[in-house]
């Protein structure tokens, strides 16, 4: 169940924008400072700047993994089907995206 001022993630359809399924972050932060990018076909990436960490969810929308990240993450974007790129406060740090949608840090 989410709780209110609670951070959540939702999938809908772009062909109705029905929700298909939502699932908590367990962000109770009250600032908005959260991003998000696509994993090839392995789900996506949260950018949790206020806890300093990245949250992997699954396209069946479970927490496959959370990592705390240092220094501070502010945004990711993957590049190629296997270079992640990740913003922080004191420059940009490359990670390769294994063939079977993991990644090292």
């Amino acid at each position: 169940m989410i709780q209110k001022n609670e951070r959540h993630l939702d999938i809908r359809s772009t062909l109705t924008f029905d929700q298909l399924w939502t699932i908590s972050l367990n962000i109770h932060e009250q600032t908005n400072i959260v991003s998000c990018c696509s994993l090839n076909e392995n789900g996506w990436l949260i950018v949790d700047v206020a806890e300093t960490r990245l949250i992997h969810v699954t396209n069946q929308g479970y927490i496959k993994n959370t990592i705390t990240y240092t220094p501070s993450p502010h945004y990711a974007v993957q590049f190629d089907n296997d270079t992640l790129a990740i913003l922080t406060e004191q420059g940009i740090n490359l990670h390769r995206i294994d063939s079977d949608g993991e990644f090292r840090l």
